[in-house]
């Protein structure tokens, strides 16, 4: 790791591709292929972070996200995990869904505010 970047204040995350099981586990190789992941890191130096995503995604499966979502709890990491029951990959776009667009922005909002962000 670059030690000169700046460190992230917060990560806003919508449906991340984190915490991709290993070669074989999935047919599926694009995240492995073209993407870094950061589950797979110390975490120590994880920002505070929200992660919004559904319980329906194909694309990013939820449980990558709860198992991730649990190693920043047991390492005590800042992390608010939006659970958002029944909904699909991309279900914040407002073009699918007003309501779930206004409701992931005041999530953030909150979360932000919340850090003095």
């Amino acid at each position: 790791m670059n030690k000169n970047l700046p460190k992230p204040l917060a990560l806003i995350l919508y449906n991340p591709a984190i915490n991709i099981p290993p070669k074989g586990k999935i047919k599926d190789d694009y995240f492995r292929d073209y993407f870094k992941d950061p589950a797979k890191g110390s975490l120590i130096n994880f920002p505070p972070c929200i992660i919004m995503h559904g319980t329906n995604d194909k694309v990013v499966p939820f449980s990558w996200i709860s198992n991730f979502v649990d190693k920043l709890n047991i390492k005590s990491l800042d992390c608010v995990f939006e659970v958002y029951h029944n909904k699909d990959h991309g279900f914040y776009n407002k073009n699918i869904s007003n309501e779930d667009y206004l409701e992931t922005n005041k999530q953030i909002e909150l979360f932000l505010n919340n850090r003095g962000i």
